[in-house]
């Protein structure tokens, strides 16, 4: 199965943009990044087959993509866990082992960072009070502030919680 993943990414010409040949000379100017958006990672509420089976999808392609495409940082955008809003610690603890081992599948290098956001299924609602903010806490213990400034090579990555604005006011 690993296979089909990544004969489908070689085949279809999945891989880094050339640069211009002005550029080409100076490959400092050039970043392979990963961003892998909405994995949704199913929680208690879902049907255990559906978890199982997009988990392990899920899983595949992106340790074909790492292999094929061998980024050097990776950000993962928000919408983590599917129910993370509804989570309890107990499960919020089995949600991030199950993020660490999706992760250390794709056997990325041990060097390279991996930046994970938060997202509202993650948290949840602004409009929750003070349920919100705990929640938002505990992803933010987790992994790392989710306002914040990420340097790879020299290069910053503005990272925002897009929660906090609404209406033109930043909330927290």
């Amino acid at each position: 199965e690993f296979l089909i993943h990544y004969f489908h990414i070689y085949t279809v010409d999945c891989g880094w943009p050339t640069l211009s040949s002005d550029l080409a000379d100076n490959s400092s100017l050039s970043i392979h990044a990963l961003f892998l958006a909405d994995l949704h990672l199913i929680g208690s509420r879902g049907n255990w087959f559906d978890r199982l089976r997009r988990e392990h999808q899920a899983s595949i392609s992106f340790a074909a993509a790492v292999w094929r495409l061998q980024p050097e940082v990776v950000f993962i955008l928000g919408d983590v866990f599917d129910e993370g809003k509804w989570a309890e610690e107990k499960e919020w603890r089995g949600y991030v082992a199950r993020l660490e081992s999706f992760i250390a599948g794709a056997r990325l290098p041990a060097h390279t960072p991996v930046h994970v956001l938060v997202g509202n299924h993650d948290v949840g609602d602004y409009t929750r009070g003070s349920a919100w903010v705990k929640r938002l806490h505990r992803f933010e213990n987790d992994f790392g502030a989710s306002n914040r400034v990420v340097q790879h090579r020299g290069v910053q990555f503005v990272l925002l919680n897009s929660l906090v604005f609404r209406r033109g006011t930043l909330l927290l």
